[in-house]
């Protein structure tokens, strides 16, 4: 039984992996800027070439976790933000806001590491992604 649950979960995991490098493409979010959103800057380019391509999972340690987790809820909010807009939602991400001081998301995301996501997720609880 515990095999057959460390099956489900590795599929879980490798899905996982595969959706949020999928978001960040979606986002135009360049690869060594998709590193840093998820902690791993300091990640060789073999082993990132190995994730990008399927082959190798994205580390299950508690703070690529964190960062996986937020990552997902931005997508999530902007998706309720942008129903009928794919390209609007994911444009947000690189659009400058006055209410982030004139810089665009990915900015504070990229500046503040875990801190900055969790901005950009408070600014997208409010009333107007754009405000």
């Amino acid at each position: 039984m515990a095999e057959i649950v460390d099956i489900d979960r590795a599929r879980e995991h490798r899905e996982l992996c595969r959706l949020v490098l999928e978001i960040l493409r979606d986002w135009e979010v360049s690869e060594p800027d998709q590193a840093r959103l998820l902690g791993l800057e300091d990640m060789t380019a073999r082993r990132w070439r190995r994730i990008r391509a399927g082959q190798e999972t994205l580390p299950e340690d508690e703070a690529v976790l964190m960062r996986i987790h937020l990552i997902l809820s931005i997508y999530r909010r902007l998706q309720l933000h942008y129903p009928r807009s794919a390209a609007a939602a994911d444009a947000y991400v690189t659009a400058p806001l006055r209410r982030l001081g004139g810089r665009t998301p990915l900015e504070v995301m990229l500046e503040g590491g875990e801190r900055g996501m969790r901005v950009v997720l408070e600014h997208l609880q409010g009333d107007s992604p754009w405000g």
